[in-house]
């Protein structure tokens, strides 16, 4: 199931995945975003802000904590 992610601002960054052929918003108002792909994967919103990227071991060392 591919998701596509639009980019906005922080928070506000709207996810969208397939629904047959269809888009459909995916994970709305959510702080954190589950994997429908990889069981365990847990992301937070904010680390999809193109304009305000985080470190990327931080974001790992976190990620692996909640799994």
């Amino acid at each position: 199931m591919p998701t596509v992610v639009s980019s906005t601002a922080g928070s506000d960054t709207t996810l969208w995945t397939t629904d047959g052929e269809y888009l459909t918003e995916f994970a709305s108002g959510e702080a954190e975003v589950r994997s429908r792909v990889f069981k365990g994967l847990v992301l937070r919103r904010e680390w999809l802000d193109p304009k305000a990227l985080p470190d990327v071991e931080a974001c790992l060392r976190e990620a692996e904590g909640k799994a």
